[in-house]
């Protein structure tokens, strides 16, 4: 008997390591495979219906005649981009970096905000998120109240041309 232990012991750690080594990289396998077609789908845009929306909009970015500014076409005005985001000292010495676009007002052509045009947003930009602190930006409805009391001001600036400003970069630090 004691033949017959050491025969079926030293034949079921094989068997095993059959049965082991066979599901052990299926799974991972499966995994992969799954994250490959998960991935290809999110970088494709997911199907149907997405490629019109970006043609759309990078038509109407050939509306900027400016330098270093993109324009889109949404309900009430063009918005323009002022260009890349900047990065500015809170009045708490954090940062905050921060890009911005502007509404026109309905009519208005984006031909007309030029390069030097859109430095005075920036300017007024600069000057107004400059003088808040962290706190102040972080506290709930903090940054809509920056945004709004913003608004105001480059409206001003630009003679009511400008009816909105948007946040397309915000990250403090």
């Amino acid at each position: 008997m004691a033949r017959k232990k050491n025969d079926t012991a030293g034949d079921a750690p094989e068997a095993g390591k059959k049965s082991k080594g066979g599901k052990g990289n299926l799974v991972p396998a499966v995994v992969v495979a799954a994250g490959l077609l998960g991935g290809g789908y999110f970088i494709s845009g997911g199907g149907g219906g997405k490629a019109a929306p970006a043609a759309a909009a990078g038509a109407a970015a050939g509306e900027a005649g400016a330098a270093g500014t993109t324009a889109t076409t949404v309900a009430g005005g063009v918005t323009v981009s002022t260009g890349e985001a900047i990065t500015l000292n809170l009045a708490d010495g954090r940062f905050l970096k921060v890009a911005i676009s502007l509404q026109l007002a309905k009519g208005v052509s984006a031909d007309k905000l030029s390069e030097a045009e859109s430095a005075k947003a920036l300017d007024a930009a600069i000057s107004y998120l400059g003088s808040k602190s962290y706190g102040d930006l972080a506290a709930p409805g903090g940054r809509d109240a920056a945004k709004a009391e913003l608004s105001k001001k480059i409206a001003e600036l630009y003679n009511k041309e400008v009816v909105g400003v948007y946040f397309t970069q915000f990250v403090m630090q």
